[in-house]
């Protein structure tokens, strides 16, 4: 018998992960006025907008910045992630039937 590629436990740790994140960031279309100002500090104290290959002030490659940037890059990534899991699985929910009279 074949063993499932992702078992129960993970998927509900998953779920649970993603959930988590929705509940302290919110998502774009119903955030608060602070989970939206502290996800725009993340997002620009990440360098998100930014070029990830920096010169120093001789005009070379400065690799040890470069890491830095892009550590920070993918920190902002995983919180965007678990945002798009969290929308997916709500949007996977069966919707209630409407009423008819």
């Amino acid at each position: 018998m074949d063993q499932p590629l992702v078992s129960p436990e993970t998927i509900s740790k998953a779920k649970r992960l993603a959930l988590a994140f929705q509940s302290v960031f919110g998502q774009s279309f119903r955030r608060s006025s602070d989970q939206r100002l502290v996800l725009e500090h993340i997002r620009k104290c990440s360098g998100q907008d930014g070029p990830i290959f920096v010169v120093d002030k001789e005009g070379r490659f400065d690799a040890l910045r470069a890491a830095h940037i892009d550590g920070a890059r993918t920190q902002y990534l995983i919180i965007e992630r678990q945002l798009e899991l969290a929308r997916r699985d709500d949007e996977q929910k069966p919707k209630p039937k409407a009423k008819t009279q």
